[in-house]
């Protein structure tokens, strides 16, 4: 049996939002281009599932936002198409669910 636990202190995301790829991404070296970074700059941990999917953060993570298979031809090819692609949606998703955290709980 594998237990997994994942936890984010809403202090720390509070205090700095970049923790939690809730705000713009901070492209090192001066570069422009995210194409241009290497994807363990952008975004760690890097999980791959068993089934061989490369998902960001954490096991299970939506396949929506799956970086690849470690299993398919193309891999350097497949994590730019992401970089390029779906790096983006998957920073507004990362907002989205912080803003969300941030609000007021209602009754």
């Amino acid at each position: 049996m594998t237990i997994q636990y994942d936890v984010a202190d809403l202090e720390l995301l509070c205090a700095k939002p970049e923790r939690g790829y809730a705000a713009e991404p901070c492209v090192p070296c001066g570069k422009t281009d995210t194409a241009a970074v290497p994807l363990a700059d952008l975004i760690a941990p890097i999980i791959i599932e068993a089934d061989g999917a490369i998902v960001p953060l954490q096991y299970n993570f939506s396949r929506t936002y799956q970086i690849g298979r470690i299993d398919a031809n193309g891999l350097l090819a497949q994590i730019q198409s992401w970089k390029r692609n779906d790096f983006y949606q998957f920073l507004a998703l990362c907002r989205s669910v912080y803003d969300r955290l941030l609000q007021p709980v209602r009754h």
